[in-house]
């Protein structure tokens, strides 16, 4: 589940939300979820990732956090609980309508990282802590996230961990071997082959 706010015809641009939009763009994750699970979806990822709406609340310097475009309201950067609200009011409010069982989520501190943002382990690991009071199916990190990073997120995250992201032959056949202590055993963590097979196979 992704959003972004653009403009047509100029260039594409990102359009800064108000405040009193959030609850309206909480609400659209909600009824898509809603929408996924009537349509027989056994649940739904969230991307906080990838250059999508939430995953660019988190950072400071890139689309509408550039120096016109500052946040300092409750969803703003002058925090890491600011810059994290909505992701996780996301979160809440899908766990509450399909399951906290059904939903997962992915970040992506290399995304962050991109931004030349420095606090971008800070947020992946508030955001881990966080997540746990959800008790949601998985959390999704891309596997080009630096391995330290990765492991602690693994170890503060308590539910099931997918390192995801694999293109190349090489790298999926050397995945276990490569993330074995990363992903624990096979009920609480996942390699995802996906784009090598959707790209390669």
């Amino acid at each position: 589940m992704v959003a972004t706010y653009i403009t047509y015809p100029s260039a594409p641009r990102y359009i800064k939300p108000k405040e009193e939009d959030v609850a309206t763009i909480i609400e659209d994750f909600r009824k898509a979820a809603r929408k996924a699970r009537d349509a027989c979806f056994n649940g739904v990822e969230i991307n906080a990732a990838d250059g999508y709406l939430l995953g660019d609340f988190m950072k400071t310097d890139m689309y509408w956090f550039k120096d016109d475009y500052k946040r300092e309201d409750a969803y703003g950067r002058n925090s890491l609980e600011n810059r994290c609200r909505l992701a996780l009011e996301v979160v809440e409010a899908i766990a509450k309508e399909i399951g906290s069982n059904r939903v997962g989520v992915k970040i992506c501190p290399f995304d962050i990282e991109r931004s030349y943002d420095s606090g971008s382990k800070d947020i992946a690991y508030y955001m881990c802590k966080q997540l746990n009071t959800f008790d949601i199916a998985y959390l999704r990190v891309p596997d080009n996230t630096d391995r330290l990073i990765l492991k602690e997120m693994r170890e503060l995250f308590k539910n099931s961990f997918m390192v995801s992201g694999l293109v190349g032959e090489t790298e999926c056949n050397n995945a276990v071997d490569k993330f074995a202590d990363l992903v624990g055993n096979v009920t609480d963590g996942f390699i995802v082959f996906g784009c090598f097979f959707f790209f390669f196979g």
